[in-house]
Parts: structure tokens; sequence; C-alpha cells
């Protein structure tokens, strides 16, 4: 019954709403000799795509028709792009109708995000708070979406939902129309169904016109402030981040496992294809990264796996570093070290007094502890030096390290004065 157990769970993990499966296998099962004819084979093994289904042709056009009467419509784009393999059917409707995309999580970079109809998660509450319609497509209005309420979404708009899973649709929204629909197949129908259509609505240009304004000005606040900050030491995120996205292959996978700088690195780095950007979900866990990463490296061989840990991530499970470096694995672990694993009280007052400190001893030497286990270790205290070590550990062919000690002042980028997650001043 082994081999049927580990399809059925195969099949209900990638199966909508997909997520983890758990297989357990007693011991007296697993070591026990059998013929091999004895197994049973299970069920038909079907491939990718096979077991899909499309939305009511009634509400594709019900979709449609409050689509094309908004002068302020809006495409939210989520993992179900990913998990359907839809990115291509997501450009071709986007590109029909003009209608912008935010896209997240790993469906983000569904749409390249230089594209002039790509909004950006950093700078996204212009329109998301301001849409007058939302497709929301394989998308959750999880935590960090604030669960689809104002201001972050608008309150006044006519929300449609395209899921392949019903329970989800409506559950934070009020979705006037619902899709129920594998994404690949729902935007097919979409976009046939759009072309006997004229996309030329009231207000487009100026809704198109707001997206590349606030673009260019979100990219030189951000340029503008690393610049300020480029020579401070201790080093600043925002120089990391920078270095960084401007290190690395445009093909590496980038693993977050970190709460201050999956911040920066949501402002500075733009994904290429879906799925490009992994982290742990709507829960904010901490510790996931290694585990992660040595997925990402398993799927993804002779390809540039970077994990963003924090200190407080490495110290619940740095120590399988080992098991990367035992098979093989040319992770890099880029660890941003502020000793410590949480927000200051400076930067979230509200905590002082409810729970202890969440500092970290300082100055721990990560890099020599790895180093021990045969992994390549980088030090980096001042910022000059961090560019050279990323690019030593990224070509050393083995799992490495750079232990970079951050500035503790600074935090989250959506925390105290470190403000740019809202597009507060750059819509004029």
């Amino acid at each position: 019954m082994i081999e049927i157990n580990l399809r059925q769970a195969f099949r209900d993990a990638t199966s909508p709403p997909q997520g983890v499966a758990l297989v357990e296998i007693p011991t007296n099962i697993l070591y026990r000799g059998r013929l091999e004819s004895d197994q049973r084979r299970g069920v038909k093994v079907y491939a990718s795509g096979e077991l899909r289904s499309g939305a009511d042709p009634y509400s594709i056009d019900q979709a449609l028709g409050i689509l094309r009467a908004a002068e302020r419509p809006l495409i939210a784009a989520g993992d179900g792009i990913f998990w359907s393999g839809a990115a291509a059917e997501l450009r071709e409707f986007v590109e029909l109708t003009k209608i912008p995309v935010y896209a997240r999580r790993s469906g983000q970079r569904a749409v390249a995000e230089d594209r002039p109809l790509a909004i950006r998660g950093p700078w996204k509450k212009s329109f998301t708070g301001r849409a007058d319609a939302v497709l929301a497509i394989g998308f959750r209005f999880w935590s960090g979406e604030k669960f689809g309420e104002a201001p972050t979404w608008s309150a006044s708009a006519r929300y449609i939902q395209a899921d392949p899973t019903p329970t989800r649709i409506g559950l934070h929204v009020p979705a006037e129309a619902a899709l129920v629909g594998d994404a690949k197949l729902v935007l097919r129908q979409l976009s046939d169904a759009a072309r006997s259509n004229d996309w030329n609505r009231p207000g487009q240009s100026d809704w198109l016109r707001q997206v590349a304004e606030v673009r260019v000005n979100f990219d030189r606040v951000i340029a503008e402030q690393e610049h300020e900050h480029h020579h401070d030491t201790p080093i600043h995120p925002a120089r990391v981040a920078r270095e960084l996205c401007e290190a690395i292959d445009q093909d590496a996978t980038i693993v977050i496992d970190s709460f201050t700088m999956s911040g920066w690195m949501s402002q500075w780095f733009n994904a290429r294809f879906p799925g490009q950007i992994l982290d742990a979900g709507p829960l904010a866990p901490v510790g996931h990264g290694v585990g992660m990463a040595i997925g990402a490296q398993l799927a993804r061989p002779r390809k540039q796996v970077v994990l963003i840990i924090g200190d407080g991530g490495l110290g619940i499970s740095g120590f399988d570093l080992e098991t990367a470096r035992r098979y093989g694995l040319p992770i890099v672990a880029v660890v941003w070290n502020n000793g410590s694993w949480g927000p200051s009280f400076d930067q979230m007052p509200f905590l002082k007094g409810r729970t202890d400190p969440f500092e970290i001893l300082p100055n721990q030497r990560y890099d020599r502890m790895f180093e021990f286990m045969d992994c390549h270790g980088e030090h980096v205290e001042r910022p000059e030096e961090f560019r050279p070590a990323l690019e030593r550990a990224l070509r050393a062919g083995k799992t490495a390290l750079v232990n970079v000690v951050g500035d503790r002042a600074v935090g989250h980028p959506s925390l105290g004065g470190n403000l740019l997650g809202s597009t507060r001043g750059l819509l004029s």
C-alpha cells in the first residue's frame, strides 16, 4: 500500500487547496519484506492539468461586465497562478484588457514587474485601496493583505473571485461574481469572451498614468534612500538588498526567512518568474528557511538558491545547513545578524511591558560555526565588505554562509521612520 498512499499524498498536496500532506509509514511496515508483485500500484496517475475544470459561462460574462463598467479596475493574482501554470494566460488577459495587475507570493512576476501594467507590492495601496472593481484570481486575502479590509483594499469596489476551492470565495470580501475553476482555464475563458468587447474604458489612460507615475517615484525614493545610507556602519539593510539583487543570477531562487529583510527585499527585488521568491506564507513563521532552500536546490539543480535569514531563524533551524553540506547543495545563506529575533520596543512600543525583549547574544560568529562543518564562511562588518563576500560565497560551489552584522536600529521598512511600504507622497 505504500505506493498508492504516496501517490495519493502527492495528489492531495498539489490539488486545490494546495498544502502539506503527511504520510505516516509505521516501522513494522517500512522494514517488512514482500514481493513487489504484491504491491498495489494504486489508482491511475494523471498528468498535470488533466484534473481541472473551468467556470460557469454565466459567471464569466458577469465578471467581464463588471470589469468593463469600471473606471479603475484591478487584477489581484496569487499562488493559484503558480500552481495552475497560468502565467501566460494571465499576461494575455492583462494585455487584452489593459487592466493593471498586482501579483503576489508565488504568483509574483506572472506579469513582469517592470511592465506598464504591473503593480508591485510595496506601492500597491494607492491602487488596491482605490480600485472600483477587483478580479482576485487564485488570490487569498490573508493577514498580509489585511484580510481585504479598508484602507488597504477598497470598501466600495465590486469584487470578482476566481478560485478552484469554492469555500475561499466570499470569505473575506463580498464577491459579487464567483468563478469556481482552475486559474488557467478561467483566464482562457475570460480572454476568449473578452475579445468581442471594446476595452477602451472611461478614465483608463489616467489610471494607467498613475501606475507609471508611482513606479517611477518609488524607484527614485528607494534609490535616494539607499544612497543616503550606502556607507552606514553597521550596514543598512537597503544596501544589502540592493547589492544582493545586483549580484545574483537572474534565474536564482530567493528564500525569505527574515522579518526585517523581507521588507527591504520586497522593495528591491523584481521577480523574473513565478515561484522565484519563496517564504512560509501568511502566518509569518520563523525558522523555515533552510528546509525550503534545500527543497528549492533539489528542485532547481545547478541554479543559485540564496536564503535570506535572520539570526532568529538561524537559531531555530540553522544546523540543517549541515544537511545541505552533507548532500553537496550549494545554498548560500545570507544572515542578517542584528542580535535580535524580533522588532525593538522603539519600533513596536505597544509590545513594551507585554513581552521580554527580543535580544540574542550579540556579535555571534555564525560563519565560524559552519566553517567547522566544511561550509564556506564569510563575515561582514563594514558595508564595502558585503558585495565581495557575497560573490565569493556564490562562487564557492558548496554550502556557504555570509554573516552580516546589521544595524539593529533599522527594522522592517513598515515600522517607525522606515516607512516606504505605502504610496504616501508617491502619487501627485
